[in-house]
């Protein structure tokens, strides 16, 4: 009994391990649980399992998903379940809040060169290139983006190897049901100069990303009755962060967060602080389950054989077999397996 009491008013933390070396952060998942005397609790998952809990998880989900970091999460908060725990916290929100993931470089320097920092500028694109993953020709691709809307932007975006539909979606049937082909693209509104990186935070708290974040986490959460709590998102820290100067969010150095990291001096570790290279909730490209493809087109292709007009699966083997690996074309595989496997679920 004494055990059980004294368990309940540990600290414990959940997490997804993923077995790649590029996206593994248990160095400082055990960092940090070290450091605050935590009960650590891991999963690790593999594409059988994925396999195994996909239909269980898109009927939670309720609609086709981006990305398989959302099984990731599915699976941690099976994990918390398992441990009898019923209520969590997540930081979801603070990158929105903080000018967090790679910095908004494209916003940063646009501010800068607007309120005629030339020189604020160039030194910014310097130092935010020298961080891991980040060069001088991401950060002007990411600055040709804030500065086009439209044709011009689809146009910069197929010369970088993108394109708003793949190659194996035919667009004419699209265009007769009147689905609109245009990639949605929100902009702040004019006049908010100097403010660029504000406003994109505004956005992608309130229009962007975000919403459909909490979304995932919440259908996740309620999947295993459990109450995911996210103590970032309040009106008053919101309203406070997004009140200051954009240098406080994103240094002069690159560095995303910084206000906060300082303020978090002497209560989390200097060398966290400190990091340097960013992960998102990252799963490894291994975890995609390709191999379920050719069963799933086949299924797809007997229950609902009026619309293989819409999907040209000719066109899907050549692309897939021919297409080189990368995070843009894995992400578009997953896609096209979680759209088919959510047909075949929720069809009629």
């Amino acid at each position: 009994m004494q055990c059980d009491i004294l368990n309940q008013l540990c600290q414990h933390t959940f997490s997804y391990i993923a077995k790649d070396d590029s996206a593994n952060e248990e160095h400082w998942i055990d960092r940090v649980n070290a450091y605050v005397g935590a009960i650590s609790h891991k999963i690790s998952v593999t594409a059988a399992d994925l396999v195994r809990d996909l239909d269980d998880m898109i009927c939670a989900q309720g609609e086709p998903f981006g990305g398989t970091s959302i099984y990731a999460q599915y699976r941690v908060y099976q994990l918390a379940k398992e441990a009898g725990v019923t209520a969590t916290l997540d930081g979801q929100g603070a990158d929105e809040m903080l000018g967090g993931y790679i910095g908004y470089p494209g916003q940063r320097l646009r501010s800068l060169l607007e309120t005629g920092k030339f020189r604020s500028a160039f030194s910014f694109w310097n130092s935010w290139s020298k961080w891991p993953g980040r060069s001088r020709l991401l950060a002007a691709k990411y600055l040709g983006s804030e500065l086009t809307s439209g044709s011009l932007n689809a146009c910069l975006r197929r010369l970088d190897g993108k394109s708003n539909t793949p190659n194996w979606i035919n667009l004419r049937v699209l265009r007769e049901q009147g689905v609109v082909l245009k990639r949605q693209s929100h902009r702040p509104k004019p006049g908010h100069r100097g403010r660029r990186v504000i406003d994109e935070l505004s956005l992608s708290l309130t229009q962007r990303g975000l919403s459909s974040l909490l979304r995932h986490g919440d259908r996740n959460s309620m999947r295993f009755s459990v109450e995911s709590r996210v103590p970032f998102l309040t009106l008053d820290m919101v309203n406070l962060l997004l009140s200051m100067p954009e240098e406080f969010l994103v240094s002069s150095s690159g560095q995303t967060k910084s206000v906060f990291r300082s303020a978090m001096r002497g209560i989390v570790p200097e060398d966290i602080l400190l990091r340097k290279d960013k992960i998102g909730f990252a799963t490894p490209r291994r975890l995609i389950p390709f191999n379920a493809l050719s069963d799933l087109i086949v299924l797809y292709k007997n229950m609902y054989p009026r619309e293989q007009e819409f999907l040209d699966f000719e066109s899907v083997a050549r692309v897939f077999s021919e297409e080189a690996s990368n995070e843009y074309s894995d992400r578009r595989k997953w896609r096209l397996i979680n759209f088919l496997r959510w047909r075949v679920l929720f069809g009629s």
